[in-house]
Parts: C-alpha cells; sequence; structure tokens
C-alpha cells in the first residue's frame, strides 16, 4: 500500500470516526468509538505509531473541540482542521 493511499484512506477514516464522536455525548461511547475504529484501522500487529498518532489525534480534536471559546460548530470545525493537519503530518514523517 503506498503512502499516498495510506494518507487518502486515513483522512475518511479519521473523518467518519471524529463526526461520530463529536456527536456522541457520553464520554465512554466516544472513548469505545475511537478505540475500535483503532482497533478496526490497524495494518499491522500490534499497536503501530500509526495507530496511536490516529488515537491522539481524536483525542485531540475532542479536547479542542472543548476549549476553544467559540460557538460549538466554529469549535468543531477548527478542531477538525488542525487534527486532519496534525494526522497527515503524523503519517507523512513515518
Amino acid at each position: 500500500m503506498s503512502l499516498w493511499s495510506l494518507i487518502n484512506f486515513g483522512n475518511a477514516a479519521f473523518m467518519v470516526v471524529v463526526l461520530m464522536v463529536l456527536s456522541l455525548k457520553k464520554p465512554i461511547h466516544r472513548i469505545g468509538v475511537i478505540l475500535a475504529a483503532a482497533l478496526l484501522l490497524k495494518f499491522r500487529p500490534g499497536i503501530d505509531l500509526d495507530n496511536l498518532i490516529f488515537i491522539f489525534s481524536v483525542f485531540g480534536v475532542l479536547l479542542l473541540s472543548r476549549i476553544l471559546p467559540f460557538r460549538p460548530q466554529v469549535n468543531a470545525l477548527i478542531a477538525v482542521i488542525a487534527g486532519l493537519v496534525v494526522f497527515n503530518i503524523g503519517l507523512i514523517f513515518l
């Protein structure tokens, strides 16, 4: 699998997971969705760096969407863009 196809698939999966997580209300459901998505998106056995980047960037989106001082929709948009940038930069440097 080439790096470009991994990044494109990763972006689509990242956006789906982030939108699901932002729509859920209970923290245990959010954590469950993130960990289930990371488990389903594994390409190699064991925990690798790309899975950790995925998990931490989704958690970063959640945290950033809560601490920004704007409206919730604007916070979510800014957080998703920042999370997507961090996720892509992390995948490029693997």
